[in-house]
């Protein structure tokens, strides 16, 4: 048909992700994918992001779950968080211990970035038998650079459940404003608000659009 482009994916037993990166740039097409088989295989195998030439030809692979997620039953709310440029791909994991790795355009690792915030949980709970009845987990949600101009600093947000009981913690929710400078290696939060946000459709805070960054950056920086 015509339009199509034949991705020629060699990575074994992968498949893309219809809901994450799909980058058409210079140097190639970027694109979301993970190991297709049990959730075990899932996070153990997966590489998160796919770079393929311009004619569909597989030409890396990179990106990964912490290995943490391996120690026990595990279904996140969401994949990794990754945003990719005409230089470097970012991938920040969702649960544990923020981890921010750095590809440059081909693929290839550059750096890992860690930090520690005295409001997030790093620990990982994770469920027996019903994925549905089982402690909340804080997760790192959404990550997004600041303008298209001023890539040193990125933007994400942290969910955090002061009560991890799945039952009665939705009553603990909160929801903060994280900026990363990645030139000075430091981080800024705010808190954007707690359990009034819940179930609320008119309280969301849009990643698409970089007034909204910027108006929460000089927030962040008064």
């Amino acid at each position: 048909m015509a339009g199509e482009l034949p991705i020629k994916h060699q990575l074994p037993n992968h498949k893309t992700e219809y809901d994450g990166v799909f980058k058409v740039l210079d140097k190639g097409i970027y694109v979301s994918s993970v190991y297709n088989g049990t959730l075990k295989e899932y996070f153990k195998n997966s590489t998160l992001v796919s770079f393929f030439d311009h004619n569909g030809n597989f030409i890396e692979g990179f990106g990964e779950f912490p290995k943490a997620y391996l120690g026990g039953n595990l279904v996140p709310s969401k994949t990794e968080n990754i945003i990719v440029d005409d230089k470097n791909s970012y991938v920040l994991n969702v649960l544990g211990i923020p981890q921010l790795k750095v590809y440059d355009e081909n693929g290839q690792f550059q750096l890992e970035l860690t930090w520690k915030s005295k409001q997030f949980d790093s620990k990982i709970n994770f469920f027996d038998n019903d994925p549905f009845e089982w402690d909340f987990n804080d997760q790192w949600i959404g990550l997004h650079q600041l303008t298209k101009e001023n890539k040193n600093y990125l933007i994400t947000s942290m969910v955090l459940f002061k009560d991890k009981d799945w039952q009665t913690g939705l009553n603990s929710f909160e929801w903060y404003l994280v900026v990363l400078d990645l030139l000075n290696r430091t981080f800024s939060e705010v808190k954007l608000g707690g359990k009034e946000l819940v179930g609320n459709p008119y309280l969301v805070f849009s990643w698409d659009y970089d007034t909204n960054c910027v108006s929460w950056f000089h927030y962040l920086r008064s």
